[in-house]
């Protein structure tokens, strides 16, 4: 999967030059100083064959080579393009692709691999380079499409999956989330953004039980939460709390609505529900205190229940 190998797959090989042997002589020992890995050396040796004859494409092409490998990505570009306008070879729009990829240029790496693709649409990297530039650029849709392709192609890729779970949030198609992360957060277990990811798409859906185990799951491997992921796990407890109340769970109830004022102390909702249990075990002390601070705190059907049920606090 590694670009480099595509890069250089195409230049190792003897060409035949017009010019005398001492050129083609330099050319194949600029080959040798690339399998040594020695690029600052066959640099050198291209450039003075490029100062002499500078119709060889492939002598471009090894130098450009040897430029992404220095990660000289601009001088790489260059060069690639130069060999382009002299052999049309495909080959060199993906080379180029990768370049700009690698100085940030999503954008006109796409057209170059979009341009490769033309010649070459089963190439399973091109569809790995391409949901990348995709995703950068925010065009989510087709970088699922493109990433969809490319998980068939490495099946064994962990970070597609995760890639995959990104831009199925980004367009709020939570389903999706959930079917990419669940397997990836089964072989990468303390990677925090999806563990949050997961944890909110299921909130969304309604699975709040579901939502909460991702939320303790993170608790458990020490993970520290930033205030928004705070607030999401505090209204999934009042969501989980809420339906432990109506369906008659009040010993649950009473637990969860006390675990979210543990968390926010000014919790309206919690203070409220918590009161109502209270009211069912007949704890009319503790549920006029919680529906009295529900009141303070704006709950608006606060003052209802207090009046028929806190007579104390009026007179």
């Amino acid at each position: 999967m590694k670009a480099i190998t595509i890069l250089f797959y195409s230049i190792i090989f003897i060409c035949i030059f017009s010019c005398g042997n001492s050129v083609k002589e330099n050319y194949e020992i600029g080959l040798e100083n690339i399998r040594n890995q020695d690029y600052e050396a066959a640099i050198g040796l291209f450039s003075e064959i490029i100062a002499k004859d500078t119709t060889v494409y492939e002598v471009y092409q090894s130098r450009s080579f040897c430029y992404y490998s220095t990660k000289e990505y601009k001088k790489a570009i260059k060069g690639y393009e130069k060999a382009y306008l002299l052999n049309s070879n495909p080959q060199l729009n993906f080379n180029i692709g990768i370049c700009k990829v690698n100085i940030g240029d999503f954008k006109g790496a796409l057209e170059n691999f979009n341009a490769f693709e033309r010649k070459n649409s089963e190439d399973k990297n091109l569809w790995l380079q391409k949901a990348l530039c995709l995703n950068e650029l925010k065009q989510y849709p087709m970088a699922i499409e493109y990433y969809e392709k490319a998980k068939i192609a490495f099946p064994d890729s962990i970070k597609i999956l995760k890639n995959l779970g990104l831009c199925h949030f980004q367009l709020s198609q939570y389903y999706g989330v959930i079917e990419v992360l669940e397997p990836y957060l089964d072989t990468i277990k303390n990677d925090q953004t999806c563990f949050e990811m997961i944890a909110f798409s299921c909130h969304e859906l309604g699975q709040y039980e579901n939502s909460k185990k991702y939320f303790d799951q993170m608790s458990v491997l020490g993970m520290e939460w930033g205030e928004n992921p705070q607030l999401l796990y505090v209204d999934n407890l009042l969501q989980i709390g809420q339906k432990q109340y109506n369906t008659k769970k009040f010993i649950a109830a009473l637990q969860t609505f006390s675990e979210i004022i543990t968390l926010d102390p000014v919790n309206k909702e919690a203070f409220f529900f918590r009161g109502l249990v209270q009211l069912h075990y007949e704890k009319r002390k503790e549920a006029c205190e919680d529906f009295n601070l529900a009141f303070k705190n704006g709950h608006s059907k606060a003052i209802a229940v207090m009046k028929k049920n806190c007579k104390e606090y009026f007179d």
